[in-house]
């Protein structure tokens, strides 16, 4: 399955990304420094379109280890639960909010980080996933801190392509042409007819 990750509202393209033979789309949650959150009309014409999507979140600074902390987790998992709900994302469903790492770290970095985020999130509405290296995504899954993986794309990051576990894998950053407008985005695959954290909201009274 194809799908694109972006930093802009996809509601004027969605038709055009249905027709490119893109079936998802990674976008961020809403109450972070992300300039152009998901929002839950947004989400709605995407589900209505036949798009699946997946909820990302990213705060601040994710490249610096110092960002990892545990209490930065439980506010970035705080903060991500009021941004999955204004969105809509599905609650008690099994469906995560991504949280990113977005650099090469050492993997046992970001252990207490995501302690905080599960302190957060254990038995509540949403699972927990991260986006990072391989060597992290290996780590968190042995620890049980995460539910799914999104393999981050340079490929020169700790685990290389060693790692076969994660859910989606992300390819190169790239400007795609469409509908009449050049998205920045990048690419990203899953396996067909396979969970991968995907969610859709039901079909609305006016299509």
């Amino acid at each position: 399955m194809l799908g694109i990750d972006a930093n802009q509202n996809l509601t004027d393209y969605a038709g055009a990304l249905v027709t490119a033979g893109y079936t998802f789309a990674c976008r961020y949650l809403g109450n972070s420094t992300k300039k152009d959150p998901l929002t839950k009309p947004e989400a709605q014409h995407l589900s209505d379109m036949g798009l699946s999507l997946l909820s990302l979140w990213e705060s601040h600074s994710p490249t610096v280890d110092a960002y990892f902390t545990a209490q930065q987790g439980i506010a970035d998992g705080r903060a991500a639960l009021i941004g999955a709900t204004e969105a809509g994302e599905p609650q008690w469903t099994g469906r995560p909010v991504f949280f990113t790492v977005d650099e090469d770290a050492e993997p046992n970095v970001v252990v207490d980080y995501f302690h905080g985020i599960r302190a957060t999130l254990f038995l509540g509405p949403y699972l927990v996933g991260a986006y990072a290296s391989d060597a992290v995504l290996e780590l968190l899954l042995q620890l049980g801190l995460i539910h799914y993986g999104w393999k981050a794309q340079p490929r020169d990051w700790q685990g290389g392509m060693g790692f076969t576990g994660a859910n989606v894998t992300q390819g190169p950053e790239r400007n795609l042409a469409i509908g009449g407008a050049v998205l920045d985005m990048d690419s990203d695959q899953a396996g067909d007819n396979t969970d991968f954290g995907q969610w859709q909201l039901g079909p609305s009274v006016l299509r």
